[in-house]
């Protein structure tokens, strides 16, 4: 009928109403082709029926029982092959399949949304439970004896299959995190809102998340940035899947803000040593990713780069589920990937739905070895799946590992300055005693954050703050965070090296990289580099090396002796390329100031410069010995009073008494680097 009035017309049909012909059209043939296939099916049991009898009347008349039987049997066999005829019938004309329904008649399934079963009283057992019953983490144990990417592939899935265990018990369910995050943003009760056009989907996130943040969930930046996401993944989308409504659209991209803004509020209440929200997700991971899609130039197809935004969106979630404060909370946080693939597992017909049964493999894959970087950038695209699998997996794995620099994973908290300088005090002790931080003194330095942390406006924030402090607050997660300051990831692009495709990173080395160096040594002043480099198989070996031509471009005179001393700083191997840049990077001045100010308390930096001299038994000259000790007993001058200077003078005493005596020299050496001047005391509150 429409189509009739539209010749009349002679006119083009719209967009609109050719979807709707498109429409009518598919639910007459739908209909048609299941009377057709009744009918099939009633004529051949009649017809069934009518020969059996026929058989076994013919037979019996004849006397012949096992005619009977061998022609049922015949029968029976004509049966099956009309059963499984119309079976296959009904299935390639069927709407649920996807190789014979129109883009339009799919889009009339039924919508599927996340899975939501859980009670806010259900939800709170179930995190008290997680937090004290979670015990070791399951990843660390099975990636023990892995070298090769495919060994750590391997005992991923096999930490995989051993959390159903875990689950099984009701110890954890990732299932509930959709439950969790429309109770935690206070949505369970929101209606759902009719979209018509794609212009409305931005509009009505836009307004979901102010309300967001009028409720002190996010601030209004990570509103921002994830409101600029929610653009460029609607626009993506659409291209990826053309057939899809504004509806379809409209709730994947709305989930993901959603997701975001979630694990947003949630990282304020986990000191992990990192940041899992706005700042990691998108300030990081996918920025990088955006530039190596763009340095890739026509590479990526439209599906690839939905579903690298896809897996970024998802790939932490499992941070969320309880484990972060658990008892053994550092190690059993390294189960992340295992819940998060949980929970893209539990919404399979969301995620088939929205992405095809290839898509959402790919996410539920790409999730579960996010921690595990690939590079395969070669490898065609798939055309029957249309994206690249290699593509998605390196992509993802890639920015995951190179998050590890302060400007996108440092949390909110531990870059106030206030908070920072708390930070430097626990690695100060811990420095004086033996890498050792007592429990009273954690304690007292807990107490100080505490105070801190009440002079936060926003009651929900406050709260995750303390449970932060209380659960998370601990050296290591110290010793991480200081770590960050460390360097600066300038830029990332895909090239290549040695006849392969790999990424190629340009670090710059920050000033406070220099002061941590100074005052903590190599291992601290490196941690930045150390963890991405080794993440692409770069020898630990080569970290030596770099504190060394680090140390000497912040000695260097002129810009041309930095010069070449920064391009000696180059490393590779078969998955990636390590640059960094000729100039020390300018961190904020506040958090310089910082460093700047800790280097006048403490004389961690005379003491390192003393050791770094006299640590060869070669060199250990009584002379080189004696000018060393006047030159340390000059330099810590304005940092000690006079009962310091007295006690030091003890300890150098034994230095030079036993010159020829290495165990006793190097006991007196551990004395003066264990020494708690006057000034450091009042520092770290003693």
């Amino acid at each position: 009928m429409r189509q009739a009035e539209q010749l009349q017309k002679q006119e083009a049909p719209t967009k609109t109403e050719k979807l709707e012909i498109a429409i009518e059209t598919a639910e007459a043939l739908s209909k048609l082709a299941d009377q057709t296939i009744k009918e099939i099916e009633e004529a051949s049991i009649e017809a069934i029926e009518a020969a059996n009898s026929r058989v076994e009347r013919g037979a019996t008349s004849l006397g012949g029982a096992e005619d009977i039987e061998v022609g049922k049997l015949a029968i029976t066999e004509v049966q099956r092959e009309i059963q499984e005829l119309t079976s296959q019938t009904q299935a390639k004309i069927s709407p649920e399949n996807p190789l014979s329904a129109t883009p339009e008649r799919a889009t009339e399934q039924p919508s599927v949304g996340l899975r939501d079963t859980y009670t806010p009283d259900q939800l709170a057992e179930l995190r008290a439970m997680t937090k004290d019953d979670y015990g070791e983490g399951l990843v660390s144990g099975a990636h023990k004896d892995a070298k090769t990417l495919e060994d750590h592939e391997t005992a991923q899935r096999e930490a995989y299959k051993a959390l159903d265990e875990k689950i099984e018990a009701g110890i954890v369910q990732p299932d509930s995190i959709t439950s969790d995050i429309l109770d935690r943003l206070e949505l369970r009760d929101k209606p759902e809102i009719a979209i018509e056009n794609i212009e409305q989907i931005t509009e009505q996130i836009a307004l979901e998340l102010k309300g967001l943040t009028e409720k002190g969930f996010i601030k209004e930046n990570e509103a921002k940035l994830i409101e600029s996401e929610a653009e460029i993944f609607t626009s993506a989308y659409a291209e990826a899947f053309p057939d899809a409504t504004p509806e379809q659209i409209f709730e994947v991209t709305r989930d993901n803000s959603r997701k975001l803004a979630y694990q947003t509020e949630r990282d304020k209440q986990v000191f992990s040593g990192s940041d899992h929200g706005t700042r990691h997700i998108l300030e990081g991971n996918m920025a990088m990713a955006d530039k190596i899609i763009a340095s890739l130039g026509d590479t990526a197809t439209a599906k690839d780069k939905v579903l690298i935004h896809q897996i970024i969106v998802d790939h932490d979630l499992g941070y969320t589920v309880g484990v972060a404060q658990a008892k053994q909370s550092f190690d059993a946080s390294k189960d992340h990937p295992l819940f998060s693939t949980k929970f893209i597992e539990a919404n399979e017909e969301y995620y088939t739905q929205k992405f095809g049964k290839d898509g959402y493999e790919m996410i539920r894959d790409g999730i579960l070895q996010h921690s595990y970087p690939k590079s395969e950038y070669r490898t065609p695209t798939d055309p029957e799946k249309g994206f690249n699998p290699d593509l998605i997996r390196s992509i993802t794995s890639t920015v995951d590992a190179l998050g590890v620099t302060a400007e996108t994973k440092c949390p909110a908290f531990f870059r106030e300055p206030e908070v920072i300088k708390i930070l430097q005090k626990v690695k100060l002790f811990a420095d004086k005693h033996g890498g050792k931080v007592t429990s009273e003194a954690i304690e007292m330095y807990k107490d100080q954050l505490r105070t801190l942390a009440d002079n936060e406006p926003d009651a929900v924030r406050k709260a995750g703050f303390h449970s932060a402090i209380e659960n998370q607050f601990n050296p290591v997660t110290v010793e991480m965070t200081l770590g960050q300051y460390t360097g600066v990831l300038k830029n990332i692009k895909i090239a290549e090296n040695e006849g392969k495709m790999v990424p190629h990173v340009t670090m710059d080395i920050s000033r406070s990289q220099a002061l941590l160096g100074d005052l903590f040594g190599d291992k601290i002043s490196t941690k930045a580099f150390k963890k991405a480099m080794e993440d692409f198989g770069i020898s630990d070996d080569v970290m030596e090396h770099m504190a060394k031509i680090i140390r000497e471009i912040r000695g260097a005179k002129t810009a041309e002796e930095k010069k070449v001393l920064v391009d000696q700083l180059r490393y590779s191997s078969d998955n990636a390329v390590f640059e960094f840049a000729p100039e020390l990077d300018e961190t904020t001045s506040e958090i310089e100031e910082l460093f700047q100010s800790f280097e006048q308390v403490t004389i961690s930096n005379e003491v390192r410069d003393l050791i770094r001299g006299v640590e060869s038994l070669e060199t250990r000259t009584p002379d080189r010995v004696e000018t060393l000790l006047t030159e340390f007993s000059t330099s810590i001058g304005e940092q000690v009073d006079e009962e310091d200077l007295l006690g030091i003078m003890k300890i150098q005493e034994r230095i030079r008494s036993n010159i020829d005596n290495p165990t006793e020299f190097e006991n007196a050496i551990q004395e003066l680097k264990s020494y708690v001047t006057k000034g450091e005391k009042e520092f770290m509150g003693l």
